[in-house]
């Protein structure tokens, strides 16, 4: 018996017919095995959500400007825009445009409602004129605990796909370390969906705190609202794991 009829298979040697029965019937449905697990597998990764960066021509919008805990815009419809820089960094020193009216030029993002704007570079993105504006006092709504996880709001609003979980720890260490604001995704229902993470004293999270980003936590302090964007003033202490 030659090794061909043999079933031993040998690569310089015609393939015997006991293999090629075999591999006729198994290739097929090791593929289809795969290209089940392959399915399974995408489809039980978490949606990266409907974040989106439109960086194409910059856009000019106007408003008051505010700077604490974060930079933000409050526009003439009474909505509040988050200002970022073009990178890993927090906005440049406005504290010269606090409370005034302004125009800004820059790139917006956007998910589920919230908006971001990335300045554009050079001192023209922001445009202070002399006039003050008026601004709405910070609404009280009292101490709340939420769930949820602590990300860069910049990469969660359009920057990365997808701009949260383990994967983006560090990117999101690094930006929130950069001064990009720290915001928490809430998992609690029948609330706010997205809530800034301040202080308590109304300043900048504590730096300690950035232990806690990119993992499911609990915040527990003070919920403030202005121009639809919802702030929770907290320390490192009122903060812990939610498995």
């Amino acid at each position: 018996m030659t090794p061909a009829d043999d079933g031993l298979y040998v690569n310089y040697l015609p393939v015997p017919a006991g293999v090629r029965r075999f591999l006729r019937r198994a290739t097929p449905s090791m593929l289809g095995v795969m290209l089940l697990f392959g399915a399974a597998w995408a489809f039980s990764q978490r949606s990266p959500g409907e974040a989106v960066w439109d960086d194409g021509k910059p856009r000019t919008i106007s408003g008051v400007l505010l700077t604490r805990p974060y930079p933000v815009l409050l526009t003439d419809d009474g909505v509040s825009v988050l200002l970022v820089e073009v990178g890993k960094h927090g906005p440049r020193d406005l504290a010269h445009a606090e409370g005034r009216r302004c125009e800004i030029v820059g790139w917006p993002l956007e998910r589920e409602g919230r908006t971001m704007i990335e300045l554009e570079p050079g001192a023209d993105a922001v445009r202070p004129g002399s006039a003050h504006g008026p601004v709405p006092a910070a609404r009280s709504l009292g101490r709340v605990a939420l769930r949820g996880e602590i990300v860069d709001s910049k990469c969660y609003l359009g920057a990365m796909k997808p701009g949260e979980g383990k994967t983006h720890k560090a990117c999101a260490t690094l930006c929130v370390r950069g001064g990009i604001p720290p915001m928490l995704a809430v998992d609690t229902p029948g609330g706010p969906r997205f809530v800034l993470v301040a202080d308590a004293d109304g300043g900048p999270m504590p730096a300690e705190c950035t232990a806690f980003i990119a993992e499911p936590v609990e915040v527990r302090g003070e919920l403030f609202e202005r121009g639809g964007l919802y702030t929770i003033r907290t320390r490192a202490a009122d903060m812990s794991p939610a498995w």
